[in-house]
């Protein structure tokens, strides 16, 4: 976190959203050695503002640690786990969606576990096991599974495994098709979570080799569409995956 943040804390949710994605950016990228929860949202004036970004990046707050190896500290898991507390997964009538923060806070339960915090942990096979067409039961069309998929990248971590990255390791043609989709339809922050799922295996998939589209799609996204924190945030995250993968 630079001066500017410091002496202005976001105001709102949004922006206190988009200075923790840049941090968690940075860090993963290697350029803050230094990254803490604490350290970027402990001092904001609004302490509600900064959990509620920590609950909005859910798992992918604590990527820098889980990249590096670096420990948690007792104040970067209170973070979290106030963040929890503060901000529990909101009720949802449709299913699709209240099966989106299942599989979340499942997601964050793995990273912590692997990181070596102990939490309560919720089986997928639960969080998954779901009829309908809402991407995940059966096997739905690829426009509606990709963009299921997309609003799942907090599960491509390293950390993390199960049935969605088994589909997504089945299903590359279909990321691929959702990708092109979305660059083509400008929703760049989709094109960069799909590419994140497919750096996953950047390295055992010659079609999603850094020197081939995957590599080609990431620059585009950088250099060619200035893209706010939440889409960096997914770049450098991709960009890592690739690089610890091979």
């Amino acid at each position: 976190m630079n001066a500017l943040d410091v002496a202005r804390p976001p105001g709102s949710v949004a922006a206190a959203v988009d200075v923790l994605a840049g941090a968690v950016a940075r860090a993963v990228s290697g350029a803050d050695g230094a990254f803490g929860l604490d350290g970027v949202v402990g001092g904001w004036s609004d302490p509600v503002v900064g959990l509620a970004a920590v609950r909005v990046l859910g798992a992918d707050a604590l990527a820098p640690f889980l990249f590096t190896g670096r420990p948690l500290s007792a104040s970067d898991v209170e973070v979290m786990r106030a963040a929890l507390r503060v901000f529990p997964a909101p009720h949802r009538e449709d299913p699709g969606d209240a099966r989106v923060w299942r599989c979340r806070d499942w997601a964050l339960g793995e990273v912590l576990a692997h990181l070596g915090v102990s939490e309560p942990r919720t089986g997928q096979a639960a969080v998954l096991d779901s009829d309908g067409e809402d991407g995940f039961a059966g096997q739905p069309p690829w426009l509606v599974w990709s963009a299921t998929v997309s609003r799942l990248a907090m599960l491509a971590l390293p950390a993390v495994g199960g049935p969605v990255r088994e589909q997504v390791r089945r299903r590359q043609r279909d990321i691929w098709r959702g990708l092109a989709r979305a660059m083509l339809r400008h929703d760049h922050l989709s094109a960069a979570r799909l590419a994140r799922w497919l750096a996953l295996d950047a390295a055992v998939s010659p079609e999603s080799s850094p020197e081939s589209l995957l590599g080609a799609v990431l620059s585009h996204l950088e250099l060619f569409t200035a893209p706010p924190p939440r889409v960096r945030l997914e770049i450098a995250l991709a960009r890592r995956l690739v690089e610890d993968g091979q």
